[in-house]
């Protein structure tokens, strides 16, 4: 939670600590000065103590949990005996009464601050797991959106009559030709790349040979009208195979390449799709050797196209925080898009 609403719910739950020691204190008979002064005075310094816990569990979060848990348990003991030491140096002080007088004297009123701040302890990690859980939900329900935007993404081709008009009318000209066999492997591998985009709808991550494949199938819808333009090498490490990526993330980069570099130059264009694992985590690398310069390449970062800022967003909730994706200029020129992610296995 934010500094704002934590202060608010402390101060909220520290008010109604006050009022249940006014509540005790006509129980147990407290002195006026223990009530007005003494009270307020140790719900301020639990205000405090509570706020610097909050500090430590913050920034110590990301701690293994048995060192976490060790740290917290003795930061919670260490500052419950510093509030009780203070709140007694207090009393005897500057109202000169010892407030631990009774029958469980000063080590029973350290064990009742201690019960108290760790019940604080527990309410806070409810609300903080609570809330961990809610955005936890929350980055689960946008990814799961975000995926959906990219299969239409994908599906567009089913839809955009330029994408069908085009592949039909070289298919067509297959069977006027007489390719009955490129013809049918045509049909088919169009076939495929859109049921592939519809059956598999609910999927957020797929291994990597899958989406190679899937990939393949959509490049030799484009080889029907790019062949003599457009050439792709695969390098593929036999240990990325199985790695686990979003789906349709390989598909949007290369269709990339051919919409901006194959369609408007007549030279050749190589195209580099390139994975490997370095430690634990997975590298992949799409690359051409179009006419993008270096200053192009940045204003990608700055302005980048629907299915850039797509793949950008959707890398962003699978792996807060634990993602890298650069758009480097290739050299002689080119453009290199590398995507480093954490090595996830099926």
């Amino acid at each position: 939670m934010n500094s704002t609403m934590f202060y608010k719910l402390n101060s909220v739950a520290w008010g109604l600590y006050f009022m249940l020691l006014l509540l005790l204190g006509e129980v147990w008979n407290a002195s006026l000065e223990q009530q007005v002064i003494l009270a307020p005075f140790t719900i301020f310094i639990a205000f405090i103590i509570s706020s610097v816990l909050r500090k430590i569990f913050n920034r110590y979060w990301d701690l293994p949990a048995m060192k976490r848990i060790a740290l917290y348990a003795f930061s919670v003991l260490a500052l419950t005996y510093l509030w009780t030491a203070i709140c007694y140096s207090f009393s005897m002080t500057f109202l000169g009464r010892d407030p631990t007088a009774g029958p469980y004297g000063l080590i029973g009123w350290a064990h009742y601050n201690l019960f108290i701040m760790t019940s604080w302890c527990g309410a806070y990690f409810s609300l903080k797991y609570f809330k961990l859980h809610k955005e936890s939900t929350e980055r689960a329900l946008k990814a799961e959106t975000l995926v959906h935007e990219a299969k239409l993404q994908a599906l567009r081709y089913q839809l955009n009559p330029h994408f069908l008009f085009n592949a039909l009318n070289a298919i067509s000209t297959l069977v006027l030709a007489k390719e009955n066999e490129l013809a049918v492997k045509a049909v088919n591998e169009l076939s495929y790349f859109l049921r592939y985009s519809l059956d598999n709808n609910d999927q957020k991550k797929n291994t990597l040979s899958e989406e190679i494949k899937l990939l393949e199938r959509y490049i030799h819808i484009e080889d029907i009208r790019f062949s003599e333009r457009m050439q792709v090498r695969f390098d593929i490490e036999e240990s990325s195979k199985n790695c686990l990526i979003p789906t349709l993330l390989l598909q949007p980069l290369v269709e990339n390449v051919i919409k901006h570099v194959v369609s408007h130059q007549m030279d050749m264009t190589n195209i580099l799709v390139q994975s490997s694992v370095q430690e634990d985590r997975v590298i992949v690398i799409v690359q051409d050797n179009g006419p993008t310069t270096e200053v192009q390449a940045k204003s990608i970062v700055k302005t980048p196209g629907v299915g850039t800022k797509n793949i950008i967003d959707r890398l962003k909730l699978f792996y807060p925080d634990n993602h890298d994706i650069d758009f480097i200029s290739a050299a002689p020129h080119g453009l290199k898009v590398a995507i480093n992610i954490p090595a996830e296995y099926q």
